[in-house]
């Protein structure tokens, strides 16, 4: 009986393994940026960049209609959907168009609106600075708040002509909302509804593996995205890093989780604002 049990064992790790070794089949989406995968559905697509007030470019993308929709002039009800912590515009349609909420909500006939925050894998451009330059670097949820999220609404009103429009969120989308909201009445009378999915306000009572993240030096962040530090190549640049220290300031974990994942987008199809003044920090990266 334990000869059998151990043969069965066996062949089922054996089996295991050759699984392992087997070549997977490619998910087709998986090297697509946003506007692919939109497009991969059957669906329209459209990308703006919005530049914030402290000079940041954020491409927006917009899916104006259903996939089986006829082209409609009249007005629709507009969404705006914003993304959590470590994500992107992509969150919102990763999976097929019958379990992703930005093309659920196009198919009801919905005007849906896909945000990306500063520092994501879509949003690395700035009108003065470089990615490479610290003070790109040099934001927080605040300024998040004060200059991204009333930004791109404002454009997003602008665009449809509609005075009012739903807002979605998840996780840091809600911190950002909330923020905004509160601290600007005027961007608050532009919004229908503020809908929180998985809400959050601070990350001061983190605990347990998640918190962790404070402790790694953002040159470790840098050289595992092969970014060239201080001039040197990054074998070079971890070589010379001594000691893993504490952030100063939990808020540093929002730049340092988006340097995290950052990689730059490829979208070509874009219209962009004319960018406000942005002199904020410029001369740093002299």
């Amino acid at each position: 009986m334990w000869w059998l049990l151990k043969t069965i064992c066996l062949v089922h790790v054996i089996g295991n393994i050759l699984c392992l070794l087997k070549p997977k089949p490619k998910n087709p989406e998986a090297n697509m940026n946003v506007s692919e995968i939109i497009s991969y559905w059957g669906y329209k697509w459209e990308v703006y960049e919005v530049v914030s007030g402290d000079g940041y470019i954020l491409p927006i993308y917009r899916i104006p209609r259903g996939k089986n929709e006829i082209m409609d002039s009249s007005p629709k009800t507009v969404v705006y959907l914003q993304h959590g912590l470590t994500l992107s515009a992509s969150a919102w349609i990763l999976n097929p168009p019958s379990s992703s909420l930005g093309f659920l909500l196009a198919d009801a006939n919905f005007d849906v609106w896909l945000g990306n925050s500063r520092g994501n894998n879509y949003a690395m451009k700035h009108v003065y600075l470089d990615p490479n330059c610290k003070a790109f670097w040099d934001f927080s949820f605040n300024e998040q708040i004060k200059f991204d999220i009333p930004a791109i609404i404002d454009f997003i009103v602008n665009k449809t002509g509609q005075k009012q429009i739903y807002y979605v969120g998840h996780s840091q989308g809600t911190l950002l909302a909330y923020g905004a909201f509160a601290t600007n009445p005027q961007l608050a009378q532009k919004i229908k509804a503020n809908l929180a999915l998985t809400p959050v306000v601070t990350t001061r009572y983190l605990s347990g593996a998640f918190r962790t993240i404070a402790y790694v030096h953002p040159t470790v962040i840098k050289v595992g995205r092969g970014c060239v530090v201080n001039n040197k190549p990054p074998l070079t640049s971890l070589a010379s890093l001594r000691v893993l220290k504490p952030l100063a300031d939990p808020n540093e974990l929002c730049g340092l989780w988006a340097r995290a994942g950052s990689y730059h987008f490829r979208d070509t199809c874009s219209s962009s604002l004319t960018p406000g003044t942005a002199m904020v920090h410029a001369e740093r990266c002299a």
